[in-house]
């Protein structure tokens, strides 16, 4: 990239972030005015004008994602995602990049469970060209066969380096055991010997079920500009140029895939230990099901995991890290997406001081079960949380990108205007309600990596051992 075009890049961001001040008063909307644009063939476009600043962002959400990858060949749309800039005709990959980097721009393809989302950020004036190719890599995109191997080769050896990585293996381990029997389980990156079997043909088949159909969900944000000319008038034309060439009429997309697998059953009352010999520390995570975001109780449960692992001033770290010297660093607490969440711990200590963490642990998540909390620890969880909001809304542009993700995962419009005052509403009542309501001891599920004869030693619990292979 050229030095001037990063500079000019880097200093025009600087600029939005030094002239937009968050002003959150109460009663104000955070959310600025925005037009929702409805095309004839069924996409929504969310605009937001950011006249100011001379940079378009635009992200292009097409339902469907990893859920809908084939039968026996998980990691087929994340190796999709990796190929799709990689050639377009008459342009190899790296003179695709040599003209990114002249136009100071960026192209991108992420997946994710039930959503895949192709993005594009550059200068104003460099929309037409950034169009050009985000439109040509959708329907073009040539899939080389050369790099397909290189890029799945990387997705194999990427198994290598978790098997080597502890952290990775205990938070994979989890998740597999957690999710077991539903579509949740199927991971993103794949299970190895699905991997294996992917081809590019198969390949060519999720381009088409993912994006070369009637795009009448596809939903679109584009923040930029003074007002429509500039940017939503020109990505339209593009738009109804891509709806003339999308062959696949009304396609169906595949169901999901649950996924069951007998080695990831876990008795809660047992531990999973996963042998990582030679190293010095264990990895510890406590985790089980959680409740969705749609919940009434969900801003309890932020509260609540606020307390619970949320900061330096929570339970976990005051005890485990300040009082009693057994770990650096501990997090605990709820994750809730759209339609399921999770509760987990995840610690580490020494292996010797495995048992004295196992036991700590136990002991602050039966007090937190109670939904029992003091006034103090109320106060500053609710003070925590409001006062680090704004900081997450800092400009338009992540503003607009936090209500479009709501948007897309079905949120209430007006969710983030009314975040902080029902963050205030939380009381000790509520809380133990809600913990009360949507956390269980018995449904916690423990695994330890790390080396099992150090381990044994001092864990005393009901131990079961297998190899990591069977969570790759």
């Amino acid at each position: 990239m050229k030095l001037k075009n990063v500079k000019f890049l880097f200093l025009s961001w600087v600029f939005v972030f030094l002239n937009f001040i968050p002003q959150f008063a109460a009663g104000k909307e955070i959310v600025p005015n925005f037009d929702l644009i409805k095309t004839v063939g069924g996409a929504e476009i969310y605009f937001f004008k950011s006249p100011k600043i001379p940079i378009f962002q635009i992200q292009l959400v097409f339902p469907g994602g990893c859920f809908q990858d084939p039968m026996n060949k998980s990691g087929t749309s994340q190796i999709l995602g990796s190929l799709m800039s990689k050639g377009l005709p008459g342009l190899n990959e790296e003179q695709i990049h040599e003209k990114l980097d002249f136009m100071a721009a960026t192209l991108g393809v992420s997946v994710d469970d039930d959503k895949t989302i192709l993005s594009a950020v550059a200068m104003n004036d460099k929309v037409e060209p950034v169009l050009d190719l985000l439109f040509k890599m959708l329907t073009d995109a040539t899939l080389p066969k050369d790099i397909f191997e290189r890029i799945k080769s990387n997705h194999l050896d990427h198994f290598k380096q978790v098997e080597d990585y502890a952290p990775q293996m205990l938070e994979r381990a989890l998740h597999f055991i957690v999710f077991n029997k539903t579509k949740w389980a199927r991971p993103c990156s794949g299970l190895k010997s699905e991997v294996e079997k992917i081809s590019l043909q198969d390949i060519l088949q999720q381009r088409k079920l993912l994006f070369l159909q009637k795009p009448q969900n596809l939903k679109i944000l584009i923040i930029g500009g003074e007002n429509q000319s500039i940017v939503v008038k020109h990505f339209i034309s593009r738009l109804k140029e891509f709806e003339m060439k999308v062959f696949l009429k009304n396609s169906k997309k595949e169901a999901s895939i649950k996924l069951e697998k007998p080695d990831w059953q876990l008795d809660s009352k047992k531990v999973l230990l996963l042998d990582r010999p030679g190293i010095s520390e264990a990895y510890i995570g406590f985790s089980s099901l959680g409740p969705s975001r749609q919940i009434p109780e969900y801003y309890d449960l932020l509260v609540a995991s606020q307390i619970l692992g949320g900061s330096f001033k929570s339970r976990l770290n005051q005890i485990l890290r300040e009082k009693l010297g057994l770990t650096y660093s501990v997090q605990g607490g709820f994750s809730m997406d759209s339609e399921i969440g999770q509760f987990s711990v995840v610690t580490s200590a020494q292996a010797s001081s495995t048992a004295a963490v196992y036991a700590e642990i136990e002991k602050i998540l039966n007090d937190f079960s109670t939904g029992v909390f003091t006034d103090e620890e109320i106060t500053l969880a609710i003070d925590y949380l409001t006062g680090s909001f704004p900081l997450s809304l800092s400009n338009v542009y992540s503003i607009a990108s936090s209500f479009f993700q709501g948007i897309i995962d079905g949120y209430n419009p007006n969710f983030l205007n009314v975040y902080e005052q029902e963050i205030q509403k939380v009381t000790a009542v509520s809380l133990k309600h809600a913990i009360q309501k949507h956390f269980k001891m018995a449904n916690l599920k423990t695994v330890v990596v790390g080396d099992a004869t150090k381990i044994k030693k001092v864990l005393k619990q009901k131990i079961i051992q297998r190899k990591f292979d069977s969570f790759l």
